[in-house]
C-alpha cells in the first residue's frame, strides 16, 4: 500500500525531467515544470517508472533542457543530483593513471641521473663512440690492469729519452711518429714520475680503454686512458693524455685556420650569436682547454648531425671532453668565434680508422 502523503518520482517523457507525485495524483495529467507537457500518473497497478529517494519539487530546478534525445539523459538531470555525483572521484581511474605517471617520472630521473657525465677533472670523457667505430684491442677479452702495470708503465715513460722510446709505449695511431715530432718541437718529453694510481674503470662504450688517475709532483693529479695490445702489454692513449690538437690551443687565436683542424676541448652549452651566428640556425658551445685561459665559442648547425653527439640525451648542460674539427669563418672579427665542422669523438679517445 502507499501511504497518501509518498512522493515518488516519475520521469517525464518528454523532456526526461525527474518530477514527483503523491499517492493522491495516481492515475492523473500533471503538468511537467520543465517542458510544461501533460504527463499521465500511472496507477499501482499499471506499469511505471519512478524513483527512490524522492527528489523535491522538481519544478526548483533551473537546469532544464528541452527537445533532448534520449542518448543524453544525463544533461537532463538536475543540478544537485549531478553535483553530488561529482563529489566522489572515480579512483578506478585515477589510480591506474597515478601509478603509470609515476612510472614515467621514476624512468625519466633515472635517464637523466644515470646517464653518464664525467668530471671536467678528468682528461677522458667516458662517453664512448659509434660501434663501428669501437677499436678491437685484441679477439679474446682483456683483464683490468693493475695499478702495479700502469704505475710501471708511467715510470718506463719517465724513462724514455727520445721519440722512438717514446712511440714504443704509445697506443698506435696513424701518423704517431708525425704528430710525436710535432708536439715535441721545442719541448722536452717530460713524463712526472707516478706518485700512486688509481683504476677508475673501463671507458663506456670503448672496450678495453681502462680509465686511470695518477699523482704527480706537487699534488697535481692527472688522468689518463692504457689500452692492451696483442701481446698483453699496456700502452698509453698519448693524443688524450696530452689533448693533442693539430696546433697548439693557444695558438689557434693568432692563427685563425681557415680549413677544418682537429682539437680537444670541453665543451659547455652556452647562449651566446653575435657577428651573423643567431640561435634560430646555431648552437653555440663554449670550448676550453685544460690549463688554458683561452676559450673559445663554437658554432653548430641546429640541422646537423652533430648536434646530437654535442648534445646527448643526460648532459644537455654538463661539461663533455670532445674531439672536434673546427675552422674560423670569413669575415669575423672576433677570434673567439669558429664553427664546429665535426664530431670525430664524444671523447677524447679517437678511434682508428677501418
Amino acid at each position: 500500500m502507499v501511504e497518501a502523503n509518498a512522493m515518488k518520482g516519475y520521469i517525464c517523457p518528454s523532456c526526461r525531467l525527474l518530477v514527483s507525485a503523491s499517492a493522491q495524483m495516481l492515475g492523473g495529467d500533471v503538468m511537467c515544470p520543465g517542458c510544461s507537457s501533460l504527463m499521465r500518473i500511472p496507477k499501482l497497478n499499471e506499469s511505471m517508472v519512478f524513483v527512490d529517494p524522492v527528489v523535491q519539487t522538481m519544478a526548483s530546478y533551473v537546469h532544464v533542457h528541452h527537445n533532448v534525445s534520449a542518448d543524453n539523459w544525463r544533461d537532463d538531470m538536475p543540478i544537485d543530483v549531478l553535483s553530488a555525483r561529482a563529489k566522489g572521484l572515480p579512483w578506478a581511474m585515477l589510480l591506474p593513471s597515478l601509478a603509470l605517471g609515476v612510472g614515467l617520472l621514476l624512468s625519466l630521473i633515472g635517464v637523466l641521473f644515470f646517464t653518464h657525465s664525467k668530471p671536467v677533472g678528468l682528461t677522458q670523457a667516458e662517453v664512448g663512440t659509434e660501434p663501428a667505430q669501437r677499436e678491437k684491442v685484441t679477439q679474446s677479452p682483456v683483464g683490468e690492469p693493475s695499478v702495479a702495470e700502469v704505475k710501471a708503465l708511467l715510470s718506463q715513460l719517465h724513462q724514455a729519452e727520445n721519440l722512438d722510446e717514446l712511440a714504443l709505449l704509445l697506443r698506435d695511431v696513424p701518423e704517431l711518429h708525425s704528430k710525436l715530432a710535432h708536439y715535441y718541437t721545442g719541448r722536452k718529453i717530460t713524463f712526472s714520475s707516478p706518485l700512486d694510481v688509481i683504476i677508475r674503470n673501463e671507458v663506456l662504450n670503448n672496450r678495453g680503454f681502462y680509465l686511470f688517475e695518477t699523482s704527480v709532483a706537487r699534488g697535481v693529479r692527472k688522468g689518463g686512458v692504457v689500452i692492451q695490445d696483442s701481446n698483453g702489454s699496456w700502452l698509453l692513449d698519448w693524443e688524450s693524455y696530452v689533448g693533442y690538437c693539430d696546433i697548439e690551443w693557444d695558438s689557434l687565436p693568432k692563427i685563425q685556420p681557415k680549413l677544418p683542424s682537429l682539437v680537444r676541448a670541453v665543451r659547455l652549452r652556452t647562449e651566446y650569436y653575435n657577428q651573423g651566428f643567431n640561435s634560430n640556425e646555431w648552437q653555440s658551445f663554449k670550448l676550453s682547454s685544460p690549463g688554458s685561459a683561452a676559450s673559445l665559442i663554437g658554432y653548430a648547425r641546429r640541422n646537423s648531425a652533430s648536434i646530437h653527439q654535442l648534445l646527448p640525451i643526460g648532459n644537455q648542460y654538463g661539461a663533455m671532453d670532445v674531439t672536434l674539427k673546427i675552422h674560423y669563418p670569413e669575415n669575423v672579427s672576433d677570434p673567439r668565434l669558429v664553427i664546429i665542422d665535426e664530431v670525430i669523438a664524444s671523447d677524447w679517445i679517437t678511434p682508428n680508422p677501418k
